[in-house]
């Protein structure tokens, strides 16, 4: 039966009952019927206008029930009216949770995000940001974005992004004053309705290895500019004039000794460049030090030349367990060093010894010495105290950064100890796990123990 025909058979009953009474010849009574059925069909409606407007006041705190509702029409409305709202609570506590883990998974990210809207006034922003900006929580909400990034430039990119058009992307670097040494890169994106998307992201690191790429690229160029320059000077001579052998024999003994140059360079390119991209494929073996030390003095007088007092001195026979190669190369680097930047007729002193549960393979010179303020940038490749001494003792600049490598390799350390004017002492720290002593020094062997 359709619900408003349900609603009818009351009224329908008050009214045949109020004619029957009304034939009987009794008009007040009849009368009496039709007025009390108006009066309790009106008190019901409102008692139940009244129960809905007051769930409809806190839906969410209070039940809406059928329990003393009759009428067809409004059990039907109250049961719709129920389903609805906890159809729409479920879909609501779905959106909330769903909104909720967005929101997690957002906070996440290493990006800081600013929603804002036509005014730049903050919309929604990320714990990152809220962080990196200075706002916390809902403090910063429709509050102009330029009271925490008061910057000139970015408010000229705000200017500038006004009118864009939806998918424009604006950027720039930026310095934060909470945040000293860091550099952050501004993405502006615009969005529909004027709004837009403000992304700051952490550059430091990225930024860092751009300048180091720039100045090894500098470098590089400056490094190779004078050979090639002392290589195609006298080339061009040897070719235009017609010059004696004596006079051909010495430009071709500067473009050999140029070349020779370039050809270090590579090779402690190549070096360096394996040692860095290299983490532990390394062969190890015990390397006898008096043997390294015997090997590398026939190389130390032969580029001395005899103008120095060499000294190599291993006052504790051993063995190092290391790579053979990478080893020597660091030693020899350490010795080559001492020679060059050592004046004529000064003293170079190689000499090993165990003490303090170490080995310590040092390397001593009597030369002019380094100021206290360059120690600590003396393995960076191509850090030089004195660029035209160090180019003119032919050295490539990468010698010490390739020892500090190879050092970190082997767990070793490397001690740099100058004085202006009084020389300059470069050890090698070796751990006591990687030494080796003979069978016949049984004290020594203990003490490793």
């Amino acid at each position: 039966m359709p619900t408003w025909l349900r609603d009818a058979v009351p009224f329908a009953i008050a009214l045949l009952l109020a004619a029957a009474l009304y034939l009987l010849r009794q008009p007040e009574w009849s009368l009496a019927v039709l007025a009390l059925t108006l009066i309790a069909a009106f008190a019901y409606n409102q008692w139940m206008l009244a129960r809905l407007t007051s769930w409809a006041a806190l839906p969410s705190r209070r039940d809406l029930t059928r329990r003393g509702v009759s009428g067809a029409s409004w059990s039907e409305a109250f049961e719709r009216l129920s389903r609805g709202y906890n159809t729409l609570k479920s879909e609501s506590e779905a959106l909330r949770t769903e909104l909720h883990s967005v929101h997690t998974a957002v906070d996440k990210i290493e990006d800081a995000l600013v929603v804002l809207d036509k005014y730049s006034h903050i919309e929604w922003s990320n714990q990152q940001a809220q962080e990196l900006f200075g706002f916390i929580g809902s403090a910063g909400l429709h509050r102009p974005i330029h009271h925490f990034l008061r910057d000139p430039r970015f408010s000229d990119l705000l200017d500038n992004q006004f009118h864009a058009k939806a998918g424009h992307v604006q950027t720039m670097q930026i310095s934060l004053h909470n945040r000293p040494g860091a550099i952050f890169q501004l993405q502006l994106i615009s969005g529909e309705h004027g709004q837009q998307l403000l992304i700051a992201r952490d550059i430091t690191r990225q930024a860092k290895l751009d300048a180091v790429k720039s100045d090894f690229i500098a470098n590089i160029s400056h490094e190779i500019r004078t050979p090639l320059t002392v290589v195609s000077g006298y080339t061009e001579t040897l070719l235009d004039l017609d010059l004696e052998k004596g006079e051909q024999r010495k430009h071709l003994e500067t473009i050999r000794k140029q070349s020779q140059t370039m050809q270090n360079l590579v090779a402690d390119l190549l070096t360096l460049s394996s040692l860095e991209h290299s983490i532990d494929d390394k062969t190890e073996t015990n390397v006898d030090v008096t043997r390294l030390f015997a090997d590398i003095e026939q190389e130390a007088r032969a580029l001395s030349a005899g103008q120095h007092l060499i000294q190599f001195k291993v006052e504790h026979p051993a063995s190092i367990r290391c790579s053979a190669d990478e080893f020597a190369s660091a030693v020899r680097n350490l010795v080559s060093n001492a020679i060059r930047y050592t004046p004529k007729g000064g003293q170079v002193n190689v000499s090993f010894k165990f003490d303090h549960r170490v080995g310590r393979i040092s390397v001593e010179d009597s030369g002019v010495g380094i100021a206290p303020e360059h120690i600590p940038r003396l393995t960076e490749r191509f850090y030089r105290v004195d660029r035209g001494r160090s180019r003119g003792s032919g050295g490539t600049g990468l010698g010490l950064a390739i020892v500090k490598r190879i050092a970190n390799r082997h767990q070793m350390e490397l001690e740099i100890k100058s004085r202006v004017g009084e020389g300059s002492t470069f050890s090698l720290v070796i751990p006591a796990g990687r030494i080796l002593f003979p069978q016949s020094d049984a004290s020594r062997q203990l003490a490793l123990a």
